[in-house]
Parts: C-alpha cells; sequence; structure tokens
C-alpha cells in the first residue's frame, strides 16, 4: 500500500474511533457555576421538586471531578466521585489533574463528568490568593478544565441539562423491563392497560 493512502486509511479509522456509539463512548464534560452547585445541592433536599427529579436522574450518570470539596454533597447521588484536593490544595490538584480526569473518562455507564468552575480572580480583577504560584497553580486546574469541555459556557442550571444514556444502560434497562413484565404475566400481576382505558371499556380493576 501506498504511505498516502495507508496515511488516508488510518486516518479514516482514527475518526471513526472518536464518533463511535456504545458503552465506551467518552462522556460529555461540563463546568458547573458555584450558583448552580449550590442550586443542584438545594433542589435534591426538596422532595416534591421537579428539579428535584430531573437532577437525580442526571447525577444517577454523572462523574463528578471536584475540587475543594464543592460538590462533596453530591457524593452519594452520583455514578463516582473524586477530588482533586479536598482541602483546595492548589498545587496537589494540578499533580493529580490529568490522571483523575483520564479514570473519569473510564467509569463504566457514566454520560456526563461534571467539573466545578475555579475562580482565580476576584470581582475586582485581581488574583484571590496573593501567593502567585497558587494562583498559577489554579489557572492552570482552571485551563485544563475548560480544555475538557472544549470551551463550552458553564452551565448555570443543572437541571437543564439534557445527556444520553449509554446504550449499554439502554439495552440493560429494555432487558430488565422485559423480566418484569414476563414476571408479572406469570405471576397473574400484570395490568396491560391503564386505570383510565379500564373506566373507558367499563372493565373492574385487577386486585
Amino acid at each position: 500500500m501506498l504511505p498516502g493512502i495507508a496515511f488516508v486509511a488510518f486516518s479514516a479509522l482514527a475518526s471513526l474511533k472518536l464518533f463511535k456509539c456504545g458503552p465506551d463512548e467518552q462522556a460529555a464534560c461540563f463546568l458547573l457555576t458555584e450558583a448552580c452547585i449550590q442550586d443542584a445541592i438545594a433542589a435534591l433536599a426538596d422532595d416534591s421538586s421537579n428539579t428535584n427529579k430531573n437532577t437525580e436522574a442526571l447525577l444517577k450518570h454523572a462523574v463528578v471531578v471536584d475540587f475543594g470539596s464543592r460538590m462533596k454533597s453530591l457524593k452519594r447521588r452520583v455514578k463516582a466521585y473524586r477530588d482533586l484536593s479536598p482541602t483546595g490544595n492548589a498545587e496537589a490538584g494540578v499533580r493529580f489533574v490529568q490522571s483523575v480526569l483520564e479514570w473519569a473518562h473510564q467509569v463504566p455507564g457514566a454520560a456526563v463528568i461534571l467539573l466545578p468552575m475555579i475562580d482565580v480572580l476576584d470581582e475586582s480583577g485581581s488574583c484571590q490568593d496573593e501567593d502567585s504560584s497558587v494562583s498559577g497553580f489554579l489557572t492552570t486546574i482552571q485551563q485544563r478544565f475548560r480544555a475538557e469541555t472544549a470551551g463550552a459556557e458553564p452551565i448555570q442550571d443543572l437541571s437543564n441539562l439534557k445527556i444520553t444514556i449509554p446504550l449499554a444502560e439502554q439495552m440493560q434497562n429494555m432487558q430488565q423491563q422485559q423480566q418484569n413484565n414476563q414476571e408479572g404475566q406469570q405471576g397473574g400481576s400484570l395490568n396491560p392497560f391503564p386505570s383510565i382505558i379500564q373506566e373507558y371499556l367499563g372493565k373492574p380493576k385487577p386486585t
């Protein structure tokens, strides 16, 4: 095979790998503002909120890469959670950011990776930390996070974030539903008609 043709063939295979579908597809990454994080935590505390249900459904398929324990309250709600530095040590965070992001993409069944916004500058535009080395470490972490999201705008409302459930999990859910239906039919407890249709047909509801 000619070198030029080999290169084209290799490039085509590489493109296919980037866009392949299935359980090995990479999860999308999103930055969350501090307000978004706090709103999500508050929504989860309200059992009657529709926002709560949407947020819970999202978090079940989410991996959180945290820094400084900003999203620690969501730890039990998500598929997987790791903190670059629970105490917010910027130097430690820089050392672990690459390996932890690589780990996040390997979590089975993850549909989304959530990252916290890190504010290096205060409202006046000055560095929040007087130590220039610390500010440099924070900037490095934030730039790495932004690169992971491909420069997308930070999320303001987590409940509005739409995700695609991995194909493997969709298949598993369908198989589980079919199994439940079969068990229900065998046990005589499956109700194939919603109650409103039964009332329309004048059929008694099963006991």
